[in-house]
């Protein structure tokens, strides 16, 4: 599979799906962007939990639930882009 890619300044260019996703593994595990990391064992407890209790594991394939976080992952990080968002820790809510 092949992305052509088309940036707002400069020339296009492509890369097949592993160049893209080292791309994009590289930005997400940069030392910079650390701080979005943490807390994203949680996110992704509640993920499974979430689909575990729906039946959504029981009645799909590995991969349709690989997309399906990887979408989610998508529309997540939109959602935390377009307002301001605190995630707190669950001890400092109760107080």
């Amino acid at each position: 599979m092949l992305f052509k890619i088309t940036p707002k300044q400069g020339s296009s260019f492509t890369l097949d799906e592993y160049k893209l996703y080292e791309q994009l593994m590289m930005a997400v595990v940069d030392k910079d962007r650390e701080q979005e990391l943490k807390g994203g064992d949680k996110i992704l407890g509640v993920l499974a939990n979430y689909l575990c209790a729906t039946g959504f594991i029981a009645k799909h394939d590995l991969t349709s639930s690989l997309f399906v976080a990887f979408k989610l992952g998508y529309y997540f990080a939109k959602f935390l882009d377009k307002q301001e968002v605190i995630i707190e820790e669950e001890e400092k809510r109760e107080e």
